[in-house]
């Protein structure tokens, strides 16, 4: 046994010097790990579940990344079983994993629905469960019910739709919950039992009739009834309408009148109610031209659909470029169906835009082909081909209907000179479809492969937004766990320059925080605009008061007019305690010029700051969002505190609190109740304290959006381990929906907890959620794992991966 050990570990260690190539072994990929676990050989456990090529190969051979993420989770839980716990190996796991849920891209519902087709009923399941969430989205498994249906696998589909329908109804966040029930109800109709159908319709009303805004609602409510009255539910579309439609008074701007209308409009073309519809989209003020034509553009599209070919045209006379183009494609595809080829044919010629035209050409070559004049398709298509661009929406029907006619070469190499991945993957597999049809499932088999890899090398040409944030999270941390150089190596994969920038920023700053200034300042100065060289400027002259003068004199040459720049520069000054120098600089910021809101509350901030309450409070008056005059309330509240002015602070809570109970909006009573927690907690209120804390939580765990409720949950949470409620805390980072804002309230505890529980709640929070959300808290008493995160990081970026 030994030796067939030896010698499998041998067969591994091959084929990952080899770089795991096309022909690597079944078992190494699949059984391998598993025997590993079953031997208890963590070390190897280890180097599978963070070698990527591996887990590159293993997802091409199972379709999805289902059995690489098990992989992974199972690795970081066995590790943090272990006494110690090396937090820094778990660490190493937990950037494997999220570089790993990071890359899953959009999958065209026509890739699982094809390997249907083919057969491969396990793959096509393996990618819906490979989605962008941790489960699959209820509306893709519907969508895959319906292929199961119709590839004549009924038990799979009722299977499938039922898990399809319970998912949809526990989702807890509002927007998803939406989403959820119109994805569902848009597929099983005759699925499920129509009264299920009814109830998924019913809730997407309610749900829609839940937006705060009257637009939101419209909006939310016509987008629900097109989807009803595509899947047959007439009624309950009509009536969904019909409340739209009483919301229109509640409209004063004439933008939004005429946004709401053009959604009736849609809505009712969609019912199939041409008059009404018509009606509707003439009424569309024509100072608002894009969403007039827009709402005859959908009627005129919809009546070439029904066969009234004359009011099509009518309207399609009413409409400009490109909407009047996009309804002539829609007339000739409406000609074609109804045997008139000829005509079909002049009304596409006579389409100046070459997508619009060859997407007529290709509709009519498509009925040419059904009813068998092959010839005459292929010399459309031929037409149709010197037409249509590479990134063109007419591309994939073009290509099927080369396919269709005998021509599958060039239908394959149409849509292969797509740029876009996501774009090529989709008409791939549309074309595999048409060349199974015609009898070849092993070209069929290839060319979803290819479809897949296409998917998934999609590359954007603008960096991921969370991949950026996360590095400018990672480069402040490393600094501050003192390495400036390896911080800086981080923030050289940083693409974004402005990004960059203010990564180079914070680090210059913490580094400063945590020791010698000179060199974090020698880069500010080097490296930093205007903007960040003043804010990094600034910050160090706060934490070094004996350089504080050369380095706010300059900051202050800097800041310019900047508000922003000024007030750091005040708050630097109050920090060293020139409060006359930071009320001079504050003398310099227009107030009277401040447009946004967040601007006056840094300025409020500022005056408190420098001891000024009496300005401060004067500018409140001029903050109109509540949501920000709870906050600037609280700055003066809590400088107030300060000051020794317990009664002001107090009257100040009490104000905070009449605004969340007086307001409107949805999401911030519970941040308005917890900051008057916090300054009753300042002012030794403990009475006062724990009710407004209650309320906050009472209002935070009624939130229906999961990211506004996470935030307010974990602010809730720290508040109760600052106020010494560490097991209550606990107990709430297990109600937090998103798995970072938990896994922050865990690093939170791990600061307040016994030295023997840090290392497990640190491992929790890291087999949790993503390190960018947490790893700004580890650098003081965990610089061990920023440093293995930022290690891995730099290990694992792509060749070349750095700045410009």
């Amino acid at each position: 046994m030994r030796r067939d050990l030896t010698d499998l570990h041998a067969r591994f260690d091959s084929y990952r010097d080899r770089g795991w190539p096309d022909d690597t072994p079944e078992d190494l990929l699949r059984g391998y790990f598993e025997l590993l676990r079953s031997t208890n050989d963590l070390e190897r456990m280890v180097v599978c579940a963070t070698d990527r090529d591996r887990h590159r190969r293993l997802r091409e051979y199972t379709g999805g990344i289902g059995a690489a993420l098990t992989e992974l989770t199972t690795t970081q839980q066995l590790l943090l079983g272990r006494h110690p716990v090396d937090l820094s190996l778990v660490a190493r796991v937990a950037v494997h994993r999220e570089a790993l849920l990071a890359s899953r891209p959009y999958l065209p519902a026509s890739i699982p629905a094809m390997w249907l087709r083919l057969g491969n009923v396990e793959r096509a399941e393996a990618i819906i469960r490979s989605g962008r969430r941790a489960e699959p989205a209820p509306a893709d498994l519907a969508k895959l019910a319906e292929a199961m249906a119709e590839t004549g696998r009924p038990d799979r589909a009722k299977a499938m739709i039922a898990e399809a329908v319970a998912g949809a109804w526990a989702v807890t966040d509002r927007d998803r919950r939406g989403h959820a029930v119109l994805g569902v109800a848009a597929v099983a109709v005759g699925l499920v039992d129509p009264a299920e159908v009814e109830a998924l319709f019913a809730e997407a009303e309610r749900l829609a009739a839940l937006e705060h805004w009257p637009i939101e609602q419209i909006s939310s409510l016509t987008h629900a009834a097109r989807v009803a009255a595509e899947a047959g539910c007439l009624d309950r579309a009509r009536g969904m309408i019909r409340r739209a439609a009483t919301l229109l008074d509640a409209l004063d701007e004439t933008a939004s009148r005429a946004n709401a209308l053009s959604a009736i409009a849609f809505a009712l073309a969609t019912a199939g109610d041409l008059d009404e519809a018509e009606a509707v989209a003439r009424g569309v003020e024509p100072a608002d031209d894009w969403q007039a034509q827009a709402a005859l553009n959908y009627v005129a599209c919809a009546a070439a659909r029904y066969g009234e070919t004359d009011r099509a045209a009518a309207l399609t006379a009413l409409l400009d470029k490109p909407f009047g183009e996009m309804a002539l494609a829609a007339i000739a595809g409406a000609a074609a169906a109804g045997g008139d080829l000829p005509r079909a044919s002049a009304i596409a010629r006579s389409i100046t835009g070459a997508d619009e035209r060859a997407q007529a050409l290709a509709t009519i070559a498509h009925e040419l082909i059904r009813v068998g004049d092959l010839e005459a398709a292929a010399a459309l298509l031929d037409e149709a081909v010197t037409t249509v661009g590479p990134s063109g929406a007419a591309v994939k029907d073009v290509g099927v209907a080369l396919v269709r006619v005998g021509r599958a070469g060039s239908g394959v190499a149409l849509v292969r000179a797509m740029p876009r991945g996501r774009d090529r993957a989709e008409a791939l597999a549309g074309v595999a479809r048409a060349v199974a049809e015609a009898g070849d499932t092993a070209q069929a088999t290839a060319l979803m492969y290819e479809a897949e890899r296409a998917a998934w090398t999609d590359e954007s040409p603008v960096p991921s937004t969370d991949r950026e944030l996360a590095l400018i999270a990672l480069t402040e941390a490393v600094a501050a766990a003192g390495d400036l150089d390896r911080s800086l190596r981080v923030a050289a994969l940083i693409v974004i320059a402005g990004r960059r920038e203010l990564a180079i920023a914070t680090a210059a700053q913490a580094a400063a925080a945590h020791g010698d200034p000179t060199r974090p300042e020698v880069i500010a100065r080097a490296t930093l605009g205007p903007y960040w060289q003043t804010q990094a400027l600034a910050s160090i002259a706060t934490d070094h008061p004996h350089r504080a003068g050369d380095l706010l004199r300059d900051a202050e040459q800097q800041a310019g007019t900047d508000t922003e720049s000024l007030a750091a520069v005040a708050v630097a000054y109050v920090s060293t305690g020139d409060i006359a120098r930071a009320r001079t600089i504050l003398d310099r910021i227009d107030i009277d010029g401040l447009d946004m809101d967040a601007e006056r509350v840094t300025v409020v901030r500022t005056f408190a700051a420098a001891g000024d309450l009496g300005r401060a409070a004067g500018l409140v008056r001029t903050i109109e969002s509540d949501q920000h005059r709870c906050d600037a309330l609280s700055e003066i509240a809590l400088a107030a505190v300060d000051a020794g002015d317990t009664t002001r602070a107090v009257n100040l809570a009490v104000d905070i609190t009449s605004l969340a109970v007086a307001t409107q909006e949805p999401y911030w009573p519970a941040q308005a109740h917890l900051a008057a927690a916090e300054i009753y907690h300042r002012c030794g209120a403990d009475d006062r304290t724990h009710t407004s804390a209650a309320l906050a939580e009472a209002f935070a765990h009624g939130i229906t959006n999961d990211h506004a409720r996470s935030h307010a949950l974990e602010a809730v949470a720290r508040f109760a381990i600052r106020t010494g409620r560490p097991g209550h805390a606990e107990a709430l980072s297990r109600a937090i929906p998103d798995p970072g804002r938990s896994a922050r309230v865990l690093v939170a505890l791990a600061e307040a907890a016994p030295p023997d529980r840090t290392p497990h709640l640190v491992g929790e929070a890291l087999c949790t959620g993503p390190w960018a959300a947490y790893v700004g808290l580890l650098p003081d008493r965990h610089p061990a794992v920023v440093t293995a995160i930022a290690d891995e990081v730099l290990a694992t970026a792509a060749p070349g991966e750095s700045a410009p």
